[in-house]
């Protein structure tokens, strides 16, 4: 059975630049987006994503871009909720309309497979507590790993 761990244990979550892993992430942050609200994390040094909340669907937009522009950050990730078959859903749809709209904004979009991300952090919060921003950590975190390892 997996241990539970805290909320704050996971929003510490981090790449680490060590001697055996020198590598930068950009600034950045990562949405994990649903029909209803949205996970949002952020990184204005590259080493180590926090959450940004948890956000309307209806907001995130308008969110984001005062959020990049106070921080001047250019890349964000969108987490893709493809099957394990690797296919698109519905939901995939709206969010690579999202990734256009922020791209007319001179966002640097990227596409995460989140496949299996909520319920992965659903098993570590507690309570009926929302778990969307750890999603959103997790898309972050894995898609910058994918990009140096």
């Amino acid at each position: 059975m997996a241990k539970k761990i805290n909320k704050k244990a996971l929003e510490s979550l981090c790449l680490e630049n060590s001697q055996e892993n020198l590598f930068t992430a950009k600034p950045s942050i990562a949405i994990d987006f649903g029909e209803k609200k949205c996970g949002i994390v952020g990184s204005s040094n590259g080493l180590c994503a926090v959450s940004l909340g948890i956000i309307e669907t209806a907001k995130i937009f308008d969110f984001t871009i005062k959020y990049c522009q106070g921080k001047k950050i250019s890349t964000i990730i969108l987490g893709l909720p493809l099957s394990s078959s690797g296919e698109e859903n519905e939901l995939c749809l709206e969010i690579k309309k999202l990734g256009k709209k922020f791209s007319r904004e001179n966002f640097t979009i990227h596409f995460h497979n989140e496949r299996y991300t909520s319920a992965i952090c659903k098993s570590y919060v507690s309570g009926g507590k929302n778990y969307d921003d750890l999603s959103a950590l997790r898309i972050w975190d894995g898609f910058w790993r994918s990009q140096f390892l």
